[in-house]
């Protein structure tokens, strides 16, 4: 009986960050599609997500996603990374909120 190659993964908290990372951009981006009215109308708020936030999200998603694919690789230890998305994730989610109720939004009067 041939002995059976099987993949192991010796870091978990990298394949974790990577994994989370991978899903939260497109979660966002689909958040992200979602915005503005079925008629094209932006609203300051949209525009603000769609020109500002979102590139700077992407551009941080996509940062962490090297991090997490290089940790894999070397021998680093990237718990520290994940505790550092994670609070970057909160900080971001708390920003966003922010402008959603100090923009326009599109309630109108």
């Amino acid at each position: 009986m041939k002995n059976k190659k099987t993949i192991v993964v010796k870091n978990r908290v990298a394949v974790t960050g990577l994994v989370v990372s991978v899903i939260v951009t497109l979660f966002y981006y689909y958040k992200q599609a979602l915005l503005g009215f079925p008629d094209g109308h932006l609203t300051t708020y949209t525009r603000f997500c769609k020109d500002i936030l979102f590139p700077i999200y992407l551009a941080i998603n996509a940062i962490f996603v090297i991090v997490f694919i290089v940790a894999l690789y070397k021998q680093i230890k990237p718990r520290l990374m994940l505790i550092l998305y994670g609070g970057l994730c909160v900080l971001f989610l708390l920003l966003e909120y922010y402008f959603s109720l100090h923009l326009e939004n599109g309630q109108g009067g």
